[in-house]
């Protein structure tokens, strides 16, 4: 396969006022070749839209025009692509050795300029584009607020226009109608909200899954034996997420309780409250409490429901919080 790599820079886009290339009496066969070219673009999946999204450097438009007269000179290469409806990314990788991924991102604004330069194509909107031998004197370009080309699509008081260097824009105006002239200042991109959702998405994913499954994960287990037999599960959280009874009345118990707060404090005194309601426990019963898993502060159980419960009810309490005995009073 033959190699490329010097024709890269061949051409470049010219400084020259547009005006002093555009022909009024043109403007009806300008205008049909406008229409066949935007259809001929959305063969390839290339809308008008997604091209005035693409800013480039001059130095990018220049590269850009060479890379599109060298596919138009690979006669079987530009075949396949028009037949493929994509450049052969790898094969045209090689050929003039520009780097795979930065192909990838110019390839709809080449084969923009590709179809728009193919021979005997759209020869009055081509006349749209002013370039010529790196070796000509040109003006410096000027960059500004301002931009004009010729209009390939309106739609209320905005125009998409392609410029006389291959760039496509949106710009505010008001009055040119399509196969003339406008002129006006760049549309701004509205914020992309969606790109930044879905970075959060994707982080929140993992997260999600991460505290789903610390939510599942059992820290601590709490086993009340008051007659009926009680388990208790909490997870890394301190809430609780699952209860049974281990025997008929501590699955009375359960039946009974409501949870409404998960945490282990509320859990043990609602499980004490339905003992002493269903009268399994009395005053001076003795009530044992057994913790396994992650200790608990000495303090804890100083106050809180369970010991409202305790206190209350006159309990005799034994608490086992993993080998270490905690006392409420």
């Amino acid at each position: 396969m033959k190699k490329r790599v010097l024709d890269k820079d061949h051409y470049i886009f010219l400084d020259k006022p547009l005006v002093s290339l555009y022909k009024e009496e043109d403007h009806d066969e300008r205008k049909a070749e406008i229409e066949a070219y935007t259809t001929s673009l959305r063969t390839y999946m290339i809308s008008l839209e997604s091209l005035s999204k693409e800013h480039f450097s001059r130095e990018e438009l220049n590269l850009h025009l060479n890379l599109a007269l060298i596919l138009l000179s690979e006669e079987k290469l530009w075949t396949r692509t028009k037949e493929l409806k994509r450049i052969p990314l790898k094969v045209f990788s090689s050929m003039v050795e520009e780097p795979l991924f930065e192909l990838k991102k110019r390839q709809k604004h080449i084969l923009a300029l590709t179809l728009l330069l193919e021979p005997g194509a759209y020869p009055r909107l081509r006349q749209t584009l002013c370039f010529g031998p790196a070796e000509e004197n040109r003006t410096t370009l000027i960059e500004g607020k301002d931009h004009s080309g010729m209009v390939l699509k309106r739609r209320g008081g905005v125009a998409c226009i392609l410029t006389n260097d291959g760039a496509f824009y949106k710009i505010r105006d008001t009055g040119s109608d399509v196969g003339t002239l406008g002129y006006g200042k760049k549309v701004r991109r509205k914020p992309n909200v969606l790109k930044p959702l879905l970075v959060l998405l994707v982080l929140a994913i993992p997260l999600g899954f991460y505290y789903n499954s610390l939510q599942k994960e059992i820290e601590r287990t709490v086993i009340i034996k008051a007659v009926g037999e009680v388990t208790l599960k909490f997870n890394s959280f301190g809430h609780l997420v699952d209860a049974f009874g281990n025997n008929p009345k501590g699955r009375d118990y359960i039946e009974r309780a409501r949870f409404d707060d998960l945490s282990l404090d509320a859990a043990v005194g609602e499980v004490l409250e339905q003992a002493y309601i269903s009268e399994t426990i009395r005053e001076r019963s003795t009530v044992e409490i057994l913790i396994s898993g992650k200790p608990l502060t000495k303090d804890y159980f100083h106050e809180g429901a369970t010991k409202d419960r305790i206190v209350s009810y006159q309990i005799e309490a034994k608490i086992n919080d993993n080998g270490s005995f905690l006392y409420t009073q």
